[in-house]
């Protein structure tokens, strides 16, 4: 291929909308907390216009001292739930990923820790 200003330009553009797709897609998650603790999970029923979710309890030493609920992210739904139910079964901490420390913030993604 010929380099040309047009092919140039058409490179340059396809560079920037990738760093802007990757940029966006790692700046959901604005908060981590490590070896945090699961106090208690659930699904929450659909009410009125508002669809059902999943809900879970956590308490994060390093991040807060008092238990607070936050929801699962539409986008690792069943599978965070998943993981949640593996966590609290092998009696592990998770780290989670999460918009905000606030109450009801979403969370958009969750590891199980090793603990080794």
């Amino acid at each position: 291929m010929k380099y040309t200003k047009k092919n140039g330009a058409a490179i340059i553009g396809g560079v920037v909308i990738s760093a802007i797709v990757l940029c966006s897609s790692y700046a959901s998650a604005a908060v981590a907390c490590r070896n945090v603790t699961i106090q208690d999970f659930g699904m929450r029923p659909s009410i009125g216009s508002d669809p059902q979710s999943y809900y879970v309890r956590l308490k994060c030493s390093s991040a807060w001292t008092d238990e607070k609920t936050y929801f699962l992210s539409t986008a690792i739904g069943d599978s965070g739930y998943a993981t949640l139910l593996t966590a609290v079964s092998l009696q592990k901490n998770i780290t989670a990923w999460m918009d905000s420390y606030d109450f009801g913030s979403l969370i958009t993604d969750i590891v199980v820790e090793n603990g080794i």
